[in-house]
């Protein structure tokens, strides 16, 4: 299937550092959520795809046609915003029709019907003769992203569109997107820097730093196989440890701060000096001190999230684990214990020094 949309060598300098995309390319249908912390750049991407920013160079390429220079009116691509930005003396209904009524296209039957389906399915028919100033945050963000579909965009940009929303209301929106996405066959780029959002949201998954997508994939095998070492440290692999490997006869011998252990018939690419990486839920804490890959730690500190306990444990290195409330409650362990983590060795990341997993 042709790509929807390519981006290929964008470029749009920032203050601290360049906006660069050599090759992004979205098919029709995808849900692509770009994740990265404050000031990586995702803002500034999605306004130069809906022609809000002008890039130094690069094309952008929707559907076999070059925008790249064209305004953003005639690009076809719907744009919410983190904060609405909904015209404070409109009101809701004249918010949502304001692009058909500047097309004078706004009495047509087609989107007439297409505007009582889209505040139905909303759930916001109710206020269409509110003004912006009596509606709650989430019944903002609905009215911005009605007045961003209602002419049936080719893609349509979301930034951050849930970040300013209470727990509750969040997974309302979280459940309306996903809907959206899946009755309207939408084509959406969405930018976040909540990783759980991405990871619920997402059929495609791509990690913004300092203007660069560094990787990209679906949002299973990006979350538990990033394939670099700065995407696993912003996606939360925080137990990433020094080791030495070497091949004895048709095993790899494996070597850190913690304890060894084997590989046996692997194909595995490896240098002698590289960075395993686990997960803190992949590390348990073993009753009987036993498990595949076992080695000694002492509890240095421990916090409770609600569901989890949040241990930390150190040997040479430190270690972070995540404990079932009621696995935690068997084991009566207190700070200062000591006691044996293991881990399955198929859940063990390698990466090389460069930081590209091997």
């Amino acid at each position: 299937m042709e790509p929807l949309l390519t981006v290929s060598k964008l470029n749009y300098s920032l203050p601290r550092f360049d906006l660069t995309i050599d090759q992004l390319q979205l098919r029709r249908g995808e849900y692509l959520v770009i994740v990265g912390k404050t000031g990586s750049g995702k803002t500034v991407l999605l306004e130069c795809l809906a022609g809000l920013k002008q890039p130094n160079n690069g094309r952008i390429v929707l559907e076999g046609s070059d925008i790249s220079s064209s305004p953003p009116e005639t690009r076809n691509i719907g744009f919410a915003y983190q904060d609405s930005l909904l015209f404070p003396f409109l009101t809701v209904r004249d918010n949502i029709l304001f692009a058909a009524k500047a097309k004078r296209i706004d009495q047509r039957s087609d989107i007439q019907e297409r505007f009582q389906s889209i505040v139905k399915r909303m759930g916001i028919a109710h206020l269409l003769d509110r003004l912006p100033r009596h509606l709650s945050g989430g019944e903002r963000q609905r009215v911005s992203l009605a007045r961003a579909i209602l002419l049936r965009p080719q893609v349509l940009l979301l930034d951050e569109p849930l970040s300013a929303l209470d727990a509750n209301t969040r997974g309302e929106m979280c459940q309306l997107l996903l809907d959206l996405h899946q009755h309207e066959d939408m084509t959406i780029i969405h930018v976040t820097h909540d990783i759980s959002e991405a990871l619920q949201l997402g059929s495609q998954m791509a990690v913004l730093q300092q203007g660069h997508i560094i990787e990209m994939n679906e949002p299973f095998e990006l979350y538990m196989k990033p394939k670099r070492i700065e995407t696993a440290k912003f996606l939360g692999i925080e137990n990433l440890i020094p080791a030495i490997i070497e091949r004895r006869n048709n095993q790899l011998e494996i070597q850190h701060a913690g304890g060894s252990f084997t590989l046996e018939n692997t194909d595995l690419p490896f240098t002698k000096d590289m960075i395993i990486g686990i997960r803190h839920m992949m590390l348990r804490i073993h009753p009987r001190g036993k498990g595949e890959h076992s080695f000694k730690v002492t509890i240095e500190k421990t916090s409770f999230n609600g569901q989890m306990v949040l241990v930390t444990a150190h040997n040479v290195h430190r270690w972070h684990i995540n404990v079932p409330l009621s696995e935690w409650q068997e084991t009566k362990h207190q700070v200062g214990d000591q006691i044996m983590l293991y881990v399955h060795k198929k859940d063990i990341l390698f990466f090389n020094k460069e930081g590209e997993i091997t």
